[in-house]
């Protein structure tokens, strides 16, 4: 292959009797890697034997015509035995190998090779040389060889040590990086798909560029394989770099829990973070160990969650677990509590006062309510809500009464309500840990007896509505 390509024809044949062996072989040379430029070089390899006892040889000569042609340009060479009695033949010939082998039978071996010039050949393209054996003045042979252009790529995609590899610096801190910088005769692009870079003789990466930046938890080792457009058999090793890696002195600079407090009853969950100078086998960042209440807890890096109570005390270091190390520095985290608000009851008190107002379907209502509790309440927020039917009530939109206290009195619900309609209250707590509890009053409805707007009683719906179901 290379700078050269090749096509034979070979054969022991029988064009009567008896066998008649050849070979001819067409190699093209192209002058250079990157010139068109191409030779042309057509052989013609003949066996010959002793005629003696071999009927009907005295007809053919010892000579051979080997003739070849390139588009117009037509060559010919006459090839003789050594003597008169050598005839193209042999009474037990086999098949001739390609490039002049030895013929069994034929223990006379003559050749004749004709030149073509090509001054300009495209890649890609194709040339056919016809060629032909005359013996006995009768032409034995007519068959043409095609020849592709001969690649240079083939050559020229690297050289013998063509590629090479260094490492900056040679020595790190754990933790730290070097740089692979790789240095080949020719780009990507031009013969070098890419560059596979290799650590510890595992396969790390495939890049395209020239550089790459490694940070080995332990020594490693490195080299590189350019990696041919042509194929594998064309791809080219590197040197091998070493690099030390130094181990470092764990650390911890940073830790925290969210949220900082639990409930004082049954404790929760937190997430708990730390910052440390360590990194794990596997290229995890931050690494870490904690406790609670001198207790191990875990290891993890960045952050894990836990479940911890109210006055729980956590320790947390640093942590590299490639020798097993913690950091001699650590921080404490003391978990705070708070008491969750509970909301025991809720109580509303309508009073209707008498009907004084132009609409018929309005009423002068005046509500007082409050609810009791437990826990630490940051804000109170009271709502109702109004609808003709209890179905309707669940699908009803809520609206801020404004009020922020456990109770209320005098609440002027004139114009807000109507006659027949169906209503309700709903309050809602937010405790210290900034979590909402809420709860739902009864459902009351404003009565509408027939032919009278006057009236002084309520009905209260004995079960509550939840605002699911009722």
């Amino acid at each position: 292959m290379g700078l050269t390509t090749q096509k034979s024809i070979s054969q022991a044949s029988a064009w009567s009797s008896p066998y008649q062996n050849y070979d001819i072989t067409a190699i093209a040379t192209r002058s250079s890697k990157t010139s068109k430029a191409v030779t042309i070089k057509v052989t013609a390899t003949i066996g010959f034997s002793k005629a003696n006892g071999i009927v009907g040889e005295s007809r053919y000569g010892n000579s051979v015509v080997f003739k070849a042609t390139r588009g117009s340009d037509n060559k010919s060479s006459t090839i003789n035995s050594s003597g008169t009695n050598w005839r193209m033949t042999s009474s037990s010939a086999t098949r001739l190998n390609p490039n002049g082998s030895t013929m069994t039978g034929c223990p006379e071996i003559k050749s004749k090779t004709i030149t073509f010039q090509q001054s300009s050949w495209t890649d890609g393209n194709s040339r056919d040389i016809d060629v032909s054996l005359v013996y006995g003045g009768t032409a034995r042979l007519n068959d043409t060889i095609t020849l592709s252009m001969p690649d240079y790529e083939e050559e020229a995609v690297i050289g013998a040590n063509s590629v090479s590899i260094s490492i900056s610096p040679n020595t790190i801190t754990k933790g730290n990086s070097a740089t692979l910088s790789i240095t080949s005769t020719i780009g990507t692009g031009n013969g070098i798909s890419g560059y596979k870079i290799y650590e510890n003789g595992s396969l790390l990466t495939t890049i395209t560029s020239r550089t790459y930046s490694v940070s080995p938890l332990s020594n490693a080792s490195y080299y590189v394989i350019a990696v041919s457009t042509k194929g594998d058999s064309y791809n080219k090793t590197s040197n091998t770099v070493n690099l030390t890696v130094n181990s470092i002195t764990p650390t911890i600079s940073n830790a925290y829990i969210q949220p900082t407090a639990v409930s004082t009853l049954n404790g929760g969950t937190v997430r708990l973070y730390a910052t440390t100078n360590v990194t794990t086998s596997s290229g995890y960042s931050n690494s870490f160990t904690y406790y609670i209440n001198g207790s191990y807890g875990g290891a993890d890096f960045s952050y894990t969650d836990i479940y911890v109570n109210s006055g729980d005390t956590i320790i947390v270091k640093a942590y590299d677990g490639t020798n097993g190390n913690e950091s001699n520095n650590s921080i404490r985290i003391n978990v705070g509590g708070y008491t969750p608000v509970t909301i025991n009851s809720i109580t509303i008190t309508p009073i209707i006062i008498k009907d004084n107002i132009s609409s018929p379907d309005l009423v002068n209502v005046i509500n007082s309510g409050s609810i009791t509790y437990s826990g630490q309440a940051q804000n109170i927020h009271w709502y109702y809500r109004q609808s003709s039917t209890t179905s309707g009530l669940n699908n009803a939109s809520w609206d801020d009464l404004g009020i922020s206290s456990a109770s209320f009195s005098n609440l002027d619900m004139t114009q807000k309500v109507n006659k027949g309609y169906y209503y309700q209250f709903y309050a809602s707590i937010t405790g210290s840990n900034n979590t909402a509890t809420s709860s739902f009053s009864d459902i009351y409805q404003i009565p509408k007896p027939p032919g009278s707007p006057n009236f002084t009683k309520i009905i209260t719906k004995s079960n509550p509505y939840n605002g699911y179901n009722e």
